[in-house]
C-alpha cells in the first residue's frame, strides 16, 4: 500500500453538474445533510462499510479516482455537512489538479503549486507542499441556513 503523507485537498466533485458550477453536493452527500443522511448516501451508492464510515461529526471514505488513491473526509458542524476534504499523497498533486480542471474548468487563480476556484456559493482550493498538499471546498456559511463552517480540520 502506498505510504500516505498527509496531503489535503478539499474539493467537491459532482457527477450531475458541469465545470464551473457551484456544486450542490460532495461525492453524493448534499450540503447541509446530517451524518445519518451521509451514511444512507454511502449505502445507497453501494459503498461497503469497511470503505466508508462515520463517527461523531466526520465521515471517511477511502477510494480511488482513476488510478489515484484518495481519502474523502466529510466534516459536519451542528450536525450538518459543511465541508469536504480530499486527502492524497503529494506525488499525486498533478493528477488531482487535472481532475479538478476537468470538473471545474480553469482555476480562478493559479500559482505554481496552488489553484483556486471561486463560485458564488462554493470555494475550492488545492495546493501542494513538500510534506503535504492542502485545499478546501466549503459552502459559504450563509448558503446553508443557520450553519457556520468550522475553522479546523479533524486530526488523524
Amino acid at each position: 500500500m502506498r505510504r500516505w503523507l498527509l496531503a489535503v485537498g478539499i474539493a467537491s466533485i459532482l457527477v450531475t453538474q458541469g465545470a464551473g458550477a457551484d456544486p450542490e453536493e460532495f461525492y453524493g452527500v448534499r450540503w447541509g445533510a446530517s451524518v445519518d443522511e451521509a451514511r444512507k448516501s454511502f449505502r445507497t451508492a453501494g459503498v461497503p462499510p469497511r470503505e466508508a464510515f462515520c463517527y461523531s461529526q466526520v465521515c471517511l471514505w477511502d477510494r480511488a479516482i482513476g488510478s489515484t488513491p484518495i481519502r474523502l473526509v466529510y466534516e459536519f458542524s451542528n450536525s450538518r455537512f459543511v465541508r469536504g476534504v480530499v486527502q492524497f499523497a503529494p506525488a499525486d498533486y498533478a493528477a488531482v489538479r487535472q481532475m479538478f480542471i476537468d470538473l471545474y474548468g480553469s482555476p480562478t487563480n493559479r500559482a505554481a503549486e496552488r489553484s483556486t476556484w471561486n463560485g458564488d456559493r462554493v470555494r475550492i482550493e488545492l495546493s501542494n507542499g513538500a510534506a503535504q498538499g492542502r485545499g478546501t471546498v466549503s459552502r459559504s456559511p450563509g448558503a446553508i441556513q443557520g450553519l457556520s463552517v468550522p475553522t479546523h480540520s479533524p486530526g488523524r
